[in-house]
């Protein structure tokens, strides 16, 4: 049924398309007067911009409902990967080569059609966007306290920015400068003991490939911008970081994710119910028959030579000859 409404909505024409033009003519009409006096501006009616509307409504909506349905297989295909990841688990003896290739496929899976399915790294589908990524600075040590004050110029997509780490200050004050200090590049400081950071999925990939720091000799060397590595870490809803599987916690994260995804899949169907309901209104409903019966009546009307075969028809219906028909319609 969604399929189905799904296609019947495609090549929809966008409301900012037919806004585009009105203002290309209007621009052209502007520039040259004589293009004024022989294409005059028609204002669109009320009825027309209504029906406009309603288009654009139908396309966004469709492309919506696929976005839904991609969503919802996904989930569905990580499931069957997730349940037989945890049937081998769940057995008394579990075969750690079995449970290796199978969290090998279910990675793989991630890897390859995550982005196609709306699926993030961390198994969860996408709306609005991705879960965000952690990571950690190597062989840099930000929050050892020091005796004088450090400037820090920061290099980072495409931006540089400066912060000031007090002399003296304790970790937990450190911390805040920090924190302070990046929130401008879009960089979050996380809580806990070690030093972690969080970007959003669509700034990772750009910040992997240029973040670079300048101090002044005390936590980082002065006078030279320094390339820095970054160590991503993993949220435990992340099967990247469930290692092993062989102690209870890892494998529960397994069980974790299946109720996790289960969830979702619920939540996915009934949003595509209101969806439908929004775009198409509860009442809505197909007859069938009558749309069986309409598509091949114009299947009939579009064949060629059906004018012809339509006449040899009622000829042969009449027991006329062709010369009598050619006489009745000269008459």
């Amino acid at each position: 049924m969604i399929d189905a409404v799904a296609k019947r909505l495609v090549g929809v024409p966008l409301q900012s398309g037919i806004q585009q033009t009105q203002k290309n003519l209007a621009s052209s009409a502007i520039a040259s007067p004589k293009a004024a006096q022989t294409l005059p501006l028609v204002p669109i009616s009320r009825q027309r911009l209504a029906t406009y509307q309603q288009w654009e409504k139908l396309h966004r909506g469709q492309r919506q409902l696929h976005q839904l349905e991609l969503s919802s297989e996904g989930v569905k295909q990580l499931l069957k990967l997730l349940g037989a990841l945890a049937q081998q688990l769940q057995q008394s003896t579990p075969r750690p080569a079995v449970v290796q290739r199978l969290l090998q496929r279910l990675l793989q899976w991630q890897q390859d059609n995550g982005s196609r399915f709306g699926i993030d790294h961390r198994l969860t589908p996408v709306v609005g966007q991705a879960s965000p990524r952690w990571f950690s600075l190597r062989s840099v040590d930000l929050l050892s306290p020091r005796q004088h004050d450090e400037r820090l110029q920061i290099n980072a997509l495409g931006q540089q920015h400066q912060l000031v780490l007090q002399g003296g200050a304790n970790r937990a004050t450190l911390r805040q400068q920090l924190s302070d200090g990046l929130a401008p590049l879009g960089i979050v400081v996380l809580g806990g003991d070690e030093l972690q950071f969080a970007v959003e999925d669509k700034l990772w990939g750009a910040l992997q490939q240029g973040l670079a720091m300048e101090g002044q000799g005390q936590r980082l060397p002065a006078g030279q911008s320094r390339p820095l590595k970054l160590q991503e870490q993993f949220h435990q809803h992340d099967p990247r970081g469930w290692g092993t599987l062989d102690t209870a916690q890892q494998r529960q994260q397994v069980n974790n994710a299946i109720s996790r995804l289960s969830h979702s899949q619920t939540q996915l169907e009934q949003q595509l119910t209101a969806l439908l309901d929004q775009v198409l209104g509860k009442n809505f409903e197909v007859d069938f028959a009558a749309l069986e019966l309409r598509l091949s009546q114009l299947k009939r009307q579009l064949q060629p030579q059906s004018y012809q075969a339509e006449l040899a028809s009622l000829m042969a219906q009449a027991n006329l000859s062709r010369s009598q028909s050619t006489a009745l319609l000269a008459d």
